[in-house]
């Protein structure tokens, strides 16, 4: 009977020493999780952040571009308008020259390959 009683007092003692022993461990584990994911969404709230301003920065820098290639357009067509031509003729001969130079850099071209 005495056996019996130091076994059971054992048993009890071991299983009060090993779950103490585990929630310490795990009292640890958790401690280390909790650092880690604050780091983890720290880290990633910083990356986050200097992507999405990077994003605004391109978008903000296409629609400075965009602008300035319509403003560049208009001014184009405006100056387009205001060209003219004063001797038509001699216009169309040298336009025919360069059209016939053009051709003939395209046959030699065709040629060689």
């Amino acid at each position: 009977m005495m056996s019996h009683i130091t076994y059971l007092s054992y048993c009890l003692i071991s299983f009060f020493c090993v779950y103490k022993w585990i929630r310490h461990i795990d009292k640890k584990e958790r401690k280390y999780l909790k650092q880690w994911e604050k780091e983890y969404v720290e880290a990633y709230a910083e990356i986050w952040k200097e992507q999405y301003f990077l994003r605004l920065a391109e978008e903000k820098k296409l629609k400075e571009i965009a602008k300035k290639m319509e403003e560049e357009k208009a001014d184009q067509k405006e100056r387009l308008k205001n060209v003219k031509i004063e001797d038509e003729e001699e216009f169309m001969l040298d336009y025919d020259k360069h059209m016939q130079k053009a051709e003939e850099t395209l046959i030699k071209e065709e040629d060689m390959s």
